[in-house]
């Protein structure tokens, strides 16, 4: 059992590493310029990548994203209205019915090589486990 489990943090560790941004932002979040909004308006949302929740950051370039779209009164719909901004990707829609609105953006995936020395900052930053650091230390050169 704590093999398969050591297995799965190596395996979140390197998929966590292959979304990190040139910034080594770790987290990246969509986010309404307000959450109450009235029926028959327009919606305004950022994509933004960083490491101080709530601000705005890093811009996602548009040609990142793969999906976006929301949910309002038991249908789905595009976000299509995409445009990009100084700290951020901007979405917009116009919610034409009452409700709670959901939306989702999907990114295509990113491969991006770290230098040794990011990764330890970031093993650092995620307070990795021992056997995940003997792991990468253990891993032959050059590191991946």
């Amino acid at each position: 059992m704590q093999s398969m489990n050591s297995l799965r943090t190596l395996a979140a560790l390197i998929l966590a590493l292959l979304f990190v941004s040139d910034a080594i932002a770790h987290d990246t979040w969509l986010i309404p310029e307000r959450f109450s909004i009235p029926t028959n308006s327009i919606v305004l949302l950022n994509l933004t990548s960083g490491m101080a929740f709530p601000a705005l950051e890093t811009s996602i370039k548009s040609d990142r994203v793969d999906r976006a779209h929301y949910r309002l009164a038991g249908q789905t719909f595009v976000l299509s209205d995409i445009s990009s901004g100084p700290r951020s990707l901007r979405f917009q829609a116009l919610l034409s019915a009452a409700g709670i609105a959901t939306f989702w953006v999907e990114l295509k995936p990113r491969l991006l090589e770290l230098t040794p020395k990011q990764v330890q900052e970031y093993l650092e930053e995620i307070d990795a486990s021992p056997i995940v650091r003997q792991q990468w230390a253990a891993a032959e050169e050059p590191r991946r």
